[in-house]
């Protein structure tokens, strides 16, 4: 079971990614490309049985594009 300071934390981790993926790769982005790209990562870092560490990482990645994808669309789509 996941406890209430480890999503805290978790939130937290992806929100600063946040400011820094927007800050790095401002709007346009190509957001869904870049979900993608965040999955294939993580899906390999378990596959690999990489570090938790390493997998934590790529879990921040990817909630970290899902959110830009909820937040701004992607656009290359009109949404």
């Amino acid at each position: 079971m996941i406890d209430d300071d480890s999503k805290e934390l978790f939130l937290h981790a992806v929100w600063c990614e946040l400011d820094k993926a927007k800050s790095k790769f401002p709007w346009p982005n190509p957001n869904l490309a870049a979900l993608m790209e965040e999955v294939g990562e993580l899906a390999n870092a378990l596959l690999e049985k990489k570090d938790i560490r390493e997998i934590y990482k790529e879990a921040v990645q990817v909630a970290t594009m899902a959110a830009r994808c909820a937040i701004e669309g992607d656009p290359q789509f009109k949404t």
